[in-house]
């Protein structure tokens, strides 16, 4: 390593020492004195060999508070270091040191043609071959302050370009399992969980109710919707489907409690004898009108009913026949499950709603907790 003379008054001779006896005397060159007679001067040829250590040290950049710097610095004093860094063709931007205004780009370019079609890599085996014009450290920044990767630890990096499926992906194959929309975007940090839920690319699935996401190529079952479930398996059965055998997938590939398969099972739309389920000969759903409704009324948010009530209109309500059922949750609610089914499932307390009936809820005006219930069910998304 080269040493300097600490000094660094102005007007100071810079002198640095290469560990051989200089000359006795040193002659200043006459006018005569060609460009190669000064060139083969000892002088000049110790600065030059101190500009390569130094171009062999730095590599194309660095920034200025490295501890390569710092020690270069410390050993030349700032003058000399001033001096040498010039010498070598070092300019300051952006606090970095760099060879040439372009080396930044430059040098992320050559990086990303060394890392090639990688989406994840150990930086200390892949950068090695690069180790000769950037320090390892140094391009590990680089890569990351691009915006284009990510450091998640132990030298490991992550591709982090793309759109919010594509990161959602490769966090699905570091993790190695099915994960929700939402600890997806928790682990991204970024972005939205209804998106990711509607919009969620070409290469990801939905395979359980909890609406978990994996790649499509690990080979697990997509699921669609308890519904669409079922009629693949009688479509796949040549028009029969065991019912044992749906139970037990759709409980534990799917997560789907024993209570919602049987209430699908139990649509007009199949026809289940014994163990097997198959689809219905015929069946019919013809929604009513809602202008055809006894006390009919259209408002700005759509079609309501209207009651005549007395001056004590809730008391005993559930004893008078003044209360009639809205047809948009009794129709869905004749959707989900069978027509019994569904008048004796809006009369009787459900748990899921606090143990209040679903019809009360409606009279109270919270309609709509009993029809995102009556989805959930469709879907097959209760406990």
């Amino acid at each position: 390593n080269p040493t300097a003379d600490a000094d660094s008054r102005p007007g100071s001779t810079t002198t640095i020492s290469t560990g051989t006896t200089p000359p006795s005397q040193t002659h200043p060159p006459h006018a005569s004195t060609t460009s190669m007679d000064i060139t083969a001067t000892e002088r000049f040829q110790c600065v030059r060999w101190a500009a390569e250590l130094f171009n062999v040290e730095l590599g194309i950049l660095i920034p200025t508070e490295h501890d390569v710097i710092k020690r270069w610095r410390t050993r030349l004093g700032t003058r000399r270091f001033e001096f040498l860094r010039w010498a070598a063709g070092y300019v300051y931007k952006d606090q970095r040191l760099q060879r040439g205004v372009n080396a930044w780009s430059e040098l992320l370019a050559v990086l990303n043609d060394a890392i090639g079609d990688e989406w994840l890599f150990k930086a200390e085996d892949m950068l090695s071959d690069v180790e000769h014009i950037v320090l390892p450290d140094v391009a590990q920044n680089i890569l990351t302050d691009s915006g284009d990767w990510r450091d998640i630890g132990d030298s490991w990096l992550v591709k982090w370009d793309g759109t919010i499926p594509d990161k959602a992906e490769r966090i699905l194959r570091l993790t190695c399992r099915p994960m929700t929309p939402a600890e997806l975007i928790e682990a991204i940090g970024h972005g939205s969980i209804g998106s990711l839920k509607n919009w969620r690319g070409s290469n990801l699935m939905r395979v359980d109710k909890a609406f978990r996401l994996a790649p499509r190529d690990w080979g697990m079952e997509e699921y669609e919707g308890i519904i669409t479930e079922i009629t693949q398996r009688i479509e796949r059965g040549g028009g029969v489907a065991s019912k044992a055998e749906i139970i037990d997938e759709f409980t534990n590939d799917f997560g789907i409690s024993v209570t919602s398969i049987n209430m699908n099972l139990g649509l007009s739309i199949f026809n289940v004898v014994g163990d097997s389920v198959r689809f219905a000969d015929s069946f019919s759903f013809d929604p009513m009108p809602p202008s055809t409704a006894a006390g009919a009324v259209q408002t700005t948010e759509g079609w309501g009913e209207r009651h005549t009530v007395t001056e004590d209109p809730m008391e005993s309500w559930n004893d008078t026949d003044w209360l009639h059922e809205p047809p948009t949750v009794d129709d869905l609610a004749r959707l989900v499950m069978s027509d019994n089914a569904a008048s004796l499932w809006l009369r009787s307390p459900n748990p899921d709603l606090g143990y209040e009936r679903p019809l009360e809820l409606v009279a109270a005006g919270d309609a709509q907790r009993v029809i995102d219930l009556l989805l959930a069910l469709a879907e097959g998304v209760t406990a």
